[in-house]
């Protein structure tokens, strides 16, 4: 994997919960040294949900690892994700990923995040059959606030905001989505390697795996 153009750094968000932060041996476990090795990746920004046991240890660990932390709301991801912001300085989007992606190609999310800095929009996203631990979401900060914003407690309303990416990839009328056109494509022992690894998020057991048809069907 190389990066081939220089491509302006950028902050990367990555998801997480204390319970994953605490399994993991060492910053390789998840993703953390490679995103912080990508010479595209200025910063990277461990978000996790606040209330939750053993978040004051994932943090020291975190800080341990020479990793930044913050905490945010438990169900409202999107939130959580729009918070950062008012802490540290992002752009007008936001690029996040899963501590767990431990095969994100990082020369593709420089595709995806030169694309949403050359044409602005709501969010950039690959193809539907790509799989999106891959990738990342790119995301405008208005799109997010947007569905941060929404009143009410039914199902539809907490799915969105938990997550907040799959919603608007399936609400086009509502947001201005721009889908790549083509991803690379990978050989079948780098999708063996995904395959083998686990892939189920700790907060996935609140509600969910999501918007079927979407980037997020394999949560499913």
């Amino acid at each position: 994997m190389s990066n081939a153009s220089p491509v302006e750094p950028y902050t990367i968000l990555v998801q997480a919960s204390p319970q994953e932060i605490l399994e993991a041996k060492n910053p390789w476990d998840l993703n953390l040294e490679q995103l912080k090795q990508w010479p595209s990746v200025k910063q990277i920004l461990v978000v996790m949900p606040e209330g939750l046991e053993g978040l004051d240890q994932a943090r020291e660990r975190l800080a341990q690892w020479d990793v930044e932390s913050f905490a945010g709301n438990s169900y409202n991801v999107a939130r959580r994700m729009l918070d950062v912001s008012t802490s540290y300085p992002l752009e007008f989007f936001c690029v996040r990923v899963l501590a767990y992606w431990k095969h994100v190609d990082l020369a593709y999310v420089d595709t995806l995040v030169t694309r949403m800095r050359a044409q602005p929009c709501d969010m950039v996203c690959p193809p539907k059959d790509f799989d999106l631990t891959f990738g990342a979401d790119v995301a405008s900060l208005d799109a997010i606030r947007k569905v941060s914003l929404f009143q009410g407690d039914s199902q539809e309303i907490s799915r969105a905001q938990f997550n907040p990416w799959g919603y608007i990839e399936t609400h086009p009328e509502d947001f201005n989505v721009t889908t790549l056109a083509d991803a690379p494509v990978y050989d079948s022992e780098k999708q063996k390697a995904i395959l083998a690894d686990k892939r189920c998020h700790p907060e996935n057991e609140y509600l969910g795996r999501d918007f079927g048809g979407t980037c997020y069907h394999f949560f499913v």
